[in-house]
């Protein structure tokens, strides 16, 4: 991976806003989080939940480039998560009662992952099981 920000952990550049944010993805310790980098406060912003129990993944970036789809595994489910690249939130995609089984990203095509990602509301807030 290329460095794009000075952090502790391998990064990659994602793409760059049209305000000179950065949005990134990080890997440390095992687990890859999306960030945000704002250059003008010099600020740097975790959007996946750090410390906890789960890995997590983010595998796209939304066409609009405010919403990235990611993964969560807990407890042998895999659960599709929408991250929010303004707000910081994030948001479980409600697909199948809201959880879906192991092999998630094999079943959905990146195409059908774009195509729910373009169309998706902030439905509610993420719970850990």
């Amino acid at each position: 991976m290329t460095p794009v920000v000075g952090t502790n952990s391998q990064t990659l550049l994602v793409d760059v806003a049209s305000d000179g944010t950065l949005v990134y993805v990080s890997h440390y310790g095992g687990q890859l989080n999306l960030n945000t980098f704002d250059p003008v406060a010099d600020r740097s912003t975790r959007l996946t939940m750090p410390n906890l129990p789960v890995e997590s993944r983010v595998d796209l970036l939304g066409p609009d480039k405010r919403r990235a789809l990611g993964i969560q595994t807990c407890r042998a489910t895999e659960v599709p998560i929408v991250y929010d690249t303004e707000t910081g939130e994030r948001n479980e995609l409600d697909i199948a009662e809201r959880v879906v089984p192991m092999g998630f990203r094999d079943t959905m095509s990146q195409q059908e992952a774009l195509s729910a990602l373009e169309s998706i509301d902030f439905l509610h807030p993420v719970t850990i099981r």
